[in-house]
């Protein structure tokens, strides 16, 4: 660990001057001048800065001016007499600029100057640094991980300086185009502050169904789709567009273009996200897809990768993935969970693995306290970055068939006996919204037995990634009866049962039944189901479906089923901007932000090895006190501090020390499957 000015302050950030704290929020301070005579020599001592912040003036160069009485002559005499070699006339100040003879220091030299008579003032050579002003993105404000004035975000207040410090960083680099690998659920690649921001694949020619680079994948431009459910054999395929929402708001954090006057901004403006999806509409993948994400990574120049997912079983398969990955001199940055769990005792992976190349990231809310949920670990867990309301691009949708139930379904609808009155919509007891719900009634039957709502054709050609939500609540039967949604391509099937996300939004969570639902829900909640199966087909029905057993004893209300909607994933954005961006809290959110760091310290460093650049992360965080024994390291990441440390390769570690052996795991890891909704926040 680099010694620094400050470090024991937890306010203060790691190698902070105060040029640097005021940098901060750009505060001028302008003190009455008073007129002076200057007799004697004016000399401007430079300050002594920590080696990890970026150089104050040019090491061997000294800008002096002479007093009004001395000649040219003298002048030119001037550099023989100090073996100075003159540089540049400064006509218009009258000044010159000199190069220091080789093994003088500037702080001798302003030594001697001080006694020179003829000397009006001498000063280093000063450096100045753009001042990268405030991207014009307009939802900036929002983005309090990346600044932080104490502003109200989401209906919570920050504390100052509860960041990154990304415009100080960005003063330093915004980031080139190197490639990060988002192994998630896909990316928009439509949406307006993502689509510029793809990584290409420079050998492959689009559209034209040739694996014209040889390496195993038809037209992988931007990238590949590794999600099992594509039909057996079929490797997966070159659609990776997002079909849940959390890899377009990870590639968000990360990469959102920066300064086009358009929704948000990432850590790292350009560059490239390599979209490698794993993750269905649900937020579950197989490790076998997993392992093959991360190995087209490998082999295709990704620097870092971007794990927002996780779960508690060790997978010898994945261990050896990331250790591929180490292998090449990838980063591999990863999400620490959660669950409030301690990973120190009950592992998660792949965080908890004690590769080299991995960084295990916990989360922190807008006061720079580690989150409530947030999983931690002293021997397993390295650093904290922003993980509470973190604003970011989502999928957009556009509706292409709606049902609110209002009017007589008759002609549109099939209803199927023997309940003829099983699903009336005059119902007035219970709606989401309008005047009616479809409305079932099972305890009424005389024995077990199904009944159906079949849908209207509904058409999907040149749709992708379709989705079924509708609301619902029920007082029923309690496992006994159960309610399903079906797919089929011809109104009278074969029907194909779908998987029911209901989402439970105090809890910021969701519940997933894969064969019907049998839960009661006393309040209305929202239901999704993943219907691309149909997508490109030009009619396509579902059906609701219920199944009730006989129960005489019971006499409850039923379901209720409102608000029907189709959508699929937006091919323009012509609506409000909100309607393309969304808050999401989770350790999910708080790894792209490290991602993004790494990726502005490789932009400005290349030749750093992912042992530095993890290094000057580590090490470049912010101590807060409120961490002590909760992770490895007891920072909040901070962007600026990390690429100064950067700076200066040779106070950073050429190999880095693995994980203690109380963190458990093996030699690297991943999930078996994870559900990224199944936490306590998203």
């Amino acid at each position: 660990m680099v010694d620094c000015n400050g470090c024991n302050d937890p306010e203060k950030p790691y190698g902070a001057n105060e040029t640097e704290m005021t940098r901060k929020k750009i505060v001028w301070i302008v003190f009455p001048l008073v007129a002076v005579t200057m007799i004697g020599l004016l000399l401007s001592v430079p300050r002594a800065y920590p080696s990890s912040s970026p150089p104050e003036y040019v090491p061997d160069e000294i800008i002096v001016r002479f007093k009004p009485n001395v000649r040219r002559t003298a002048v030119r005499n001037f550099g023989n007499r100090y073996n100075f070699s003159t540089l540049r006339r400064l006509a218009s100040i009258e000044a010159d600029s000199f190069k220091l003879p080789p093994g003088m220091g500037m702080k001798a030299a302003l030594e001697i100057l001080r006694r020179d008579t003829e000397v009006l003032y001498a000063e280093p050579n000063f450096y100045r640094y753009a001042l990268k002003k405030i991207p014009n993105d307009p939802f900036f404000n929002k983005l309090w991980g990346l600044d932080n004035t104490g502003q109200v975000v989401n209906n919570t207040i920050g504390s100052f300086n509860a960041d990154i410090n990304a415009p100080e960083a960005w003063d330093l680099s915004t980031g080139s185009e190197v490639v990060i690998a988002v192994i998630d659920s896909g990316i928009d690649f439509h949406h307006p502050d993502l689509k510029n921001n793809l990584w290409e694949n420079k050998g492959e020619i689009p559209g034209n169904g040739v694996d014209d680079d040889g390496n195993g994948y038809i037209d992988d431009v931007h990238g590949w789709n590794f999600t099992s459910y594509n039909p057996p054999g079929n490797k997966g395929n070159d659609n990776i567009i997002d079909s849940n929402y959390h890899g377009t708001h990870v590639s968000g954090v990360i990469a959102a273009r920066g300064d086009n006057g358009l929704g948000t901004i990432g850590v790292c403006w350009n560059a490239r996200i390599m979209t490698l999806k794993f993750l269905d509409a649900y937020g579950k993948g197989s490790i076998s897809d997993e392992v093959a994400a991360i190995d087209y990574a490998i082999r295709n120049g990704a620097k870092i990768i971007n794990a927002s997912f996780g779960d508690f079983q060790f997978s010898n398969a994945e261990a050896d993935a990331v250790g591929r990955a180490e292998r090449a001199g990838i980063l591999f940055v990863s999400a620490a969970g959660n669950d409030g769990n301690n990973n120190d005792s009950n592992p998660l992976y792949p965080a908890s693995y004690r590769n080299d190349n991995i960084i295990s990231v916990a989360a922190s809310d807008q006061q720079d306290n580690l989150a409530e949920w947030s999983n931690f670990g002293f021997a397993s867990v390295d650093i904290v970055a922003p993980g509470v309301n973190i604003y970011a691009p989502q999928p957009g949708r556009e509706i292409v068939w709606s049902e609110n139930f209002d009017d007589d379904l008759e002609g549109s609808w099939t209803l199927t006996p023997p309940w003829s009155h099983l699903w009336p919509t005059a119902n007035r007891k219970s709606v989401y919204s309008g005047n009616g719900s479809l409305t079932s009634i099972p305890e009424s039957a005389d024995s077990a037995t199904y009944a159906s709502a079949v849908s209207p054709a509904v058409a999907l050609g040149n749709r992708f990634n379709s989705r079924l939500v509708f609301y619902l609540k029920r007082r029923s039967d309690q496992g006994r009866d159960k309610l399903f949604v079906e797919i089929a391509t011809r109104p009278e099937g074969p029907w194909n049962t779908r998987t029911i996300e209901i989402l439970i939004p105090h809890l910021g969570t969701s519940v997933i039944y894969e064969n019907g639902i049998g839960d009661d829900f006393i309040d209305w909640r929202e239901a999704i189901v993943d219907i691309g199966n149909l997508d490109n087909l030009p009619t396509a029905y579902f059906r609701f479906k219920i199944s009730a057993a006989e129960n005489p004893d019971m006499d409850q209300d039923g379901w209720y089923i409102d608000e029907a909607t189709i959508s699929s994933s937006a091919t323009n954005y012509n609506g409000p901007e909100t309607d393309y961006y969304r808050y999401l809290s989770g350790t999910s959110t708080a790894t792209p932000f490290v991602s993004g760091v790494a990726g502005l310290i490789w932009s400005r460093y290349p030749e750093l090895t992912y042992c530095q650049v993890k290094s000057a992360i580590l090490n470049g965080g912010d101590i807060k006190s409120s961490l002590d024994g909760q992770i490895s390291y007891d920072r909040r990441v901070n962007a600026w501090n990390s690429l100064t440390l950067a700076a200066d390769p040779l106070s950073l570690p050429s190999t880095c020390s693995n994980k203690s052996d109380d963190a458990g795991g093996g030699d690297s890891g991943a999930p078996c499957f994870i559900h990224v909704l199944g936490s306590p926040i998203p």
